[in-house]
């Protein structure tokens, strides 16, 4: 019995160490993704851009619901929504399009954004690929003049999306 506490004991203390290791790497990666983050921050303010109200350039919530790094990131959604589009003909409606993105995102989407927005009935995963879809709309890889509550992908979301294969 000595022989079997010892050995636990000693995979105990293995554990403990490998632990520590593993801490101390996540708190470097932490301290390295705040500091990206303030950096992306401090260029979005000087070039004016806002993401207020759909998650931020770091992809977390604004309403401080839950702790940072708990949601898909915002750019995420883009390759889902063009893949979407062109496997519909290059054009949808906007209800088939989400649930479609839903179906393909389904094993990456966190327990976060699968939640209801504070205060709110929507789902911030659906709301998220609406408000990325206006984001994609101002880049011009989803076609602005097309008529409302169908989105259409443009060349340059073609193209976008060849490029990021």
């Amino acid at each position: 019995m000595n022989d079997i506490n010892q050995q636990l004991q000693d995979w105990r203390t293995s554990l403990q160490n490998e632990l520590s290791v593993l801490e101390q790497q996540r708190s470097k990666l932490n301290s390295a993704i705040d500091e990206k983050r303030e950096k992306i921050r401090a260029i979005d303010k000087l070039t004016g851009v806002s993401e207020i109200g759909n998650g931020g350039p770091s992809g977390t919530a604004t309403g401080g619901d839950i702790e940072d790094g708990a949601f898909t990131p915002i750019r995420g959604y883009w390759k889902p929504i063009l893949q979407v589009l062109l496997e519909m003909g290059g054009r949808s409606r906007r209800a088939r399009v989400i649930q479609l993105v839903g179906e393909k995102m389904s094993s990456i989407l966190t327990e976060a954004d699968r939640r209801k927005l504070p205060n709110s009935n929507f789902i911030r995963w659906e709301n998220r690929v609406a408000w990325q879809t206006s984001n994609m709309r101002k880049e011009g890889l989803i076609e602005a003049s097309s008529p409302r509550g169908v989105w259409e992908i443009t060349d340059a979301g073609r193209k976008w999306l060849d490029d990021n294969r």
